[in-house]
């Protein structure tokens, strides 16, 4: 039975499955919609229609929508949205008198280090209105060494100065040597691949890494605008769109 048997077991095939949070809110969200269209009922142990004689007597603890439509809205529209629905699902299968959630609120950086302080959002209700589902918090952002050797230090310290944002999607590459040079990116296909991986859709280059763009793969080239650089001036016109 050795090569027939294997010691491991898929979740499918476990009764009392593991725990993942995404896939049980999913899997909420999904059973929320069922009963809202009367597929399912609190009231019944499984599937509770699917076609044919309609009885409403199964839905008493929640009744499903009227007119079978659950308009899906970007604001309060209509008393019967889906969030509307939900929240009056939530309410009805575990009642209004609910813990409230504390979250603790953070800006970090790449490397996981805390840049700004952390803030405390405690939700303590529920609400049909979406305006009452929205939390505003401020936080304060810490002091950031400014290394004028970097041309991305360059380009913020500008941006600031003269109240102008960087091009959107912005990626800005380079360094600047003790006498000046501005220095080539080592090992510019991985760099251009975090790039990529990042979101950026634009890339400031130093020009000195213009003769090590063959070495980068055509893909990955024509998912930039590519946008060279010979000066930190230059860098700093070009990265806020000044011409």
């Amino acid at each position: 039975m050795q090569d027939e048997l294997t010691p491991e077991v898929e979740d499918k095939d476990v009764t009392v499955r593991p725990a993942d949070k995404t896939r049980d809110i999913k899997s909420l969200i999904s059973y929320a919609v069922g009963c809202m269209f009367g597929r399912y009922s609190l009231d019944v142990d499984g599937l509770v229609y699917a076609g044919g004689e309609w009885d409403g007597s199964k839905y008493t603890t929640f009744v499903p929508d009227r007119d079978n439509v659950l308009p899906i809205c970007d604001d309060e529209y209509f008393d019967d949205d889906i969030a509307g629905r939900f929240v009056d699902f939530v309410k009805t299968l575990y009642g209004e008198k609910v813990q409230p959630c504390n979250y603790s609120l953070q800006f970090t950086d790449d490397s996981g280090l805390p840049v700004s302080d952390m803030q405390t959002v405690i939700a303590d209700r529920i609400s049909t209105n979406a305006g009452e589902r929205v939390f505003c918090v401020r936080f304060t952002l810490k002091q950031m060494a400014y290394d004028p050797s970097k041309i991305p230090s360059v380009i913020a310290l500008a941006s600031v100065a003269l109240g102008k944002p960087t091009l959107s999607s912005l990626a800005v590459l380079g360094e600047i040597s003790i006498s000046g040079t501005i220095l080539k990116v080592e090992e510019l296909a991985s760099v251009l691949q975090v790039c990529i991986d990042s979101g950026a859709k634009k890339v400031l280059v130093p020009i000195t890494s213009a003769a090590d763009i063959g070495t980068v793969p055509s893909d990955l080239i024509g998912a930039f605008s590519l946008i060279f650089y010979s000066t930190p001036q230059e860098a700093v016109f070009k990265a806020l769109g000044v011409e």
